[in-house]
């Protein structure tokens, strides 16, 4: 899982820093939220671990058994893909598409605000990588490369290979790119470089998808669906923690002896 296993020592470094932020930031964080928001990503990501282990890798009997024609007309054409080298540039482009918000914390304003900042980050990725697993490992969709006779028998005898729905790869991406963006537009709104931003970090995510395409390891669906729910992700964790009154709105509480919070969102 993509950046999953570092996610903890980062969580409890951030949980640990000033949470307020600085006062002219337009994010906050509230240790009440934020302990709410982690404990139910890693609890999500937990549930997502031990479906791993419920997850059949499919017979070399099973797969001789299976049609291209059996995926559906849109879908079809990722059954003829399959490129090592693309699956190699995804790797990295993903990679670097993760990293990217990181630049963020070479302008003064952010680094004074970097607890609250990176924690928000930290909780996009554990989200995004919890709900693209546990989809992964209930759904069990098997790979396009799968369908192809090219490929090594082995590669098709893995767990990995029943791990289509969706590309948490194009989900990283998109979470991202989509965190990037908004919170560039949030700290520095009148900044002529927005729409080159935006664009710029959409176009690296797209690419993603396309190179896990050309890999032969996601449908046309996966990658769809992937980009959207990353960039929801993406898009709601900074929402979640805005200053001002537009936007969302999270207070965690007590209710009935257990954990209640209430979510409002103002259009």
């Amino acid at each position: 899982m993509i950046c999953q296993t570092r996610l903890l020592a980062l969580l409890a470094l951030f949980l640990c820093s000033p949470l307020s932020g600085v006062a002219q930031s337009p994010y906050r964080s509230q240790l009440g939220k934020e302990i709410l928001m982690v404990s139910s990503g890693l609890a999500t990501g937990l549930a997502a671990s031990l479906l791993d282990e419920t997850l059949d890798p499919l017979t070399v009997e099973e797969i001789t058994t299976l049609s291209r024609e059996d995926v559906n007309a849109f879908d079809r054409g990722a059954v003829y893909q399959y490129s090592a080298s693309a699956s190699t540039a995804s790797e990295i482009l993903v990679y670097t598409v993760i990293a990217s918000p990181l630049a963020m914390m070479t302008d003064q304003r952010v680094r004074e605000d970097w607890g609250t900042y990176l924690l928000m980050y930290a909780e996009t990725l554990l989200w995004t990588g919890a709900s693209t697993h546990i989809v992964k490992n209930t759904v069990g969709r098997i790979r396009p490369y799968v369908y192809n006779p090219d490929v090594p028998m082995e590669e098709k005898t893995t767990r990995d290979a029943r791990k289509s729905f969706y590309s948490s790869h194009t989900a990283f991406a998109f979470a991202s790119a989509v965190f990037l963006s908004t919170t560039y537009n949030c700290y520095f709104p009148t900044s002529r470089w927005v729409p080159y931003v935006w664009a710029g970090s959409m176009a690296a995510a797209a690419l993603v998808g396309f190179f896990r395409y050309q890999a032969g390891m996601h449908y046309p669906t996966d990658i769809i669906v992937g980009a959207s729910m990353g960039g929801l992700i993406g898009y709601v964790i900074p929402a979640l923690h805005r200053v001002d009154t537009d936007g969302y709105s999270v207070r965690p509480g007590w209710r009935h002896g257990g954990i209640a919070f209430s979510f409002t969102m103002r259009l």
